[in-house]
């Protein structure tokens, strides 16, 4: 495992020039619990600042679960 900002010791992941180049999954729970947990459905403006903030190349998935 390559913890942030961390040089691989070997070709474990993928390098943009000298920088590590950012792979990202997160996890979005739409269960109903979440109508009282996030009741302004903020996840959507979340993930989109997240997705900004990303450099360019980097990769990214996105899951949902209920």
């Amino acid at each position: 495992m390559i913890a942030w900002g961390q040089q691989p010791e070997n070709d474990v992941a993928p390098v943009l020039g000298n920088e590590l180049t950012p792979d990202v999954r997160v996890v979005i729970d739409i269960s109903g619990s979440m109508k009282k947990n996030d009741p302004n459905y903020l996840r959507r403006s979340a993930l989109e600042l997240l997705i900004q903030l990303f450099s360019q190349g980097s990769k990214a998935g996105v899951w949902t679960f209920s």
